[in-house]
Parts: structure tokens; C-alpha cells; sequence
């Protein structure tokens, strides 16, 4: 199951949400943009568990003396998408660089740490949440979302 999240070709096959998120990123170059810093995809849209105000998380390897030119490519790139905006914080005991935008009918967010992205909480989460599901019966997903939608 590990080795399926560390592409986004599974979300073609998938739910027409997941679908859409796939050629939204390929639209706007999102992996390629980002290939320097091994970017992968983790939240809910990848576990069919989101809601509609899910967001696109892309969990990114940037050294913090690199934080300054992550932020450049992302702006570069992206810097002219809806809501464009960067800022640093501290997650997990360790330096942060957020950037987050709208486009192509998603909200993004690039999460970038100095640690491989293999190895970021956001996607050992991920991981932990498809053995839930794939443990659980097939009422899981729905319920999930429910619960979600209620906060």
C-alpha cells in the first residue's frame, strides 16, 4: 500500500474527485514545478474521505537554509493563483514553509520541512489512515466524511 502514495497515477482510476485533482495538477505543472524538493500528495482527497473544503497537500523535502528559494519556485509558479500566500511556522519541532493557493477549483497547500517527505507526520498519517480504511468496513469512507462535515 506504501509504494501506491508515492505517485498520484492511482488518483486517474479514481473517484471523479480524485480524478479532477489529478488533472488539476497536471494542468498547473504542481510535481514538476516542485520535482527539486520530492513532493508528495497526502490528506483526504487521496483517501476518499474529504470534503469538498479539502485542500491539495503536497508534503515537500526543503532544507531550511532552502526555505527562501522553495518559496521563490512556489511563487514563480504560483504566485498568481487565487489567495497566493506564504509564511513560516514551526510543526512537529521543526521549521516550516507553507504556501497555499487556489486554482483550477482547489484550494493547494506546500508543505515544505527538512525531512524527506517519506517521513513527514502528514504522510505517515496518510498511511495509518489507508490501513484504518482498508481494515474497515466499506461504511467507513461515508461515515468518515459525515463527521468531518459535522466538524
Amino acid at each position: 500500500m506504501h509504494s501506491r502514495f508515492l505517485t498520484i497515477d492511482y488518483l486517474r482510476e479514481g473517484t471523479p474527485r480524485q480524478q479532477a485533482a489529478h488533472a488539476a495538477m497536471a494542468r498547473l505543472g504542481v510535481l514538476e514545478r516542485l520535482a527539486t524538493y520530492a513532493p508528495l500528495l497526502a490528506g483526504t482527497i487521496p483517501l476518499d474521505v474529504d470534503t469538498p473544503d479539502s485542500d491539495l497537500d503536497l508534503l515537500c523535502q526543503v532544507p531550511e537554509h532552502e526555505f527562501a528559494a522553495f518559496e521563490a519556485v512556489a511563487r514563480a509558479a504560483f504566485g498568481r493563483c487565487d489567495g497566493f500566500a506564504v509564511h513560516r511556522a514551526e510543526h512537529q519541532e521543526l521549521p516550516s514553509a507553507i504556501v497555499r493557493f487556489r486554482a483550477e477549483g482547489f484550494a493547494f497547500e506546500l508543505f515544505g520541512q527538512p525531512l524527506p517527505a517519506r517521513q513527514q507526520q502528514g504522510f505517515r498519517h496518510l498511511l495509518a489512515e489507508a490501513r484504518l480504511l482498508a481494515a474497515a468496513s466499506s461504511e467507513a469512507g461515508p461515515a468518515i466524511r459525515t463527521l468531518k462535515l459535522g466538524g
